[in-house]
């Protein structure tokens, strides 16, 4: 059993206008069986977002918490490129990738 550390709902909105839930864990950094000393980050995304839950790998517990965060980002948005919106669960608010996923080490640049 994978112990959850982070968790979202959302309504996934398809392009057809079907409003689907949508929930998105992510487990606890662990230790991978084997040689190598690597570790595993689980990911959950429900259907149709994503179709099966991944074990996440990096050479370390940040590594693997850093990729299943963007591997998150990536099936989020591609249903957004798609013609899929997302929101929040009790309104028609839009949940904008944006703000919960900024581009980290981005500098803004001179003002």
């Amino acid at each position: 059993m994978h112990e959850v550390i982070a968790r979202r709902e959302l309504i996934a909105v398809t392009s057809s206008g079907e409003r689907l839930p949508v929930t998105i864990e992510l487990g606890k950094p662990v230790s991978s069986p084997g040689p190598n000393e690597n570790w595993e980050c689980h990911l959950v995304i429900t259907p149709p977002l994503m179709h099966r839950p991944i074990d996440v790998g990096g050479y370390d517990a940040l590594q693997a918490l850093s990729l299943a965060i963007s591997l998150a980002n990536f099936h989020l948005r591609e249903f957004v490129v798609h013609g899929g919106r997302l929101t929040y669960p009790d309104s028609d608010d839009e949940f904008t990738l944006e703000d919960a996923f900024p581009e980290l080490g981005q500098h803004p640049g001179p003002k």
